[in-house]
């Protein structure tokens, strides 16, 4: 009978606690800007572009999960 209460009394308090999901820390830093070289004035303008849209949308992945895990 004291078995059967202890393991009744440890399934109770198990059923309280919750458990969240904490992203590793390197998840949650900004990006870094890319520095590239290019030849040309159009290679310099199509590659600023694609980082700043690439960039831009992992900076909102990482707010999110600065979101979340707060």
């Amino acid at each position: 009978m004291r078995f059967l209460s202890l393991i009744l009394a440890l399934l109770l308090t198990g059923c309280g606690t919750t458990i969240k999901w904490e992203p590793p820390k390197e998840w949650l830093q900004d990006c870094p800007h890319p520095a590239r070289q290019v030849r040309l004035n159009k290679d310099l303008a199509l590659l600023v572009e694609d980082y700043k849209e690439a960039l831009d949308q992992c900076n909102i992945d990482k707010q999110s999960l600065r979101k979340y895990s707060q």
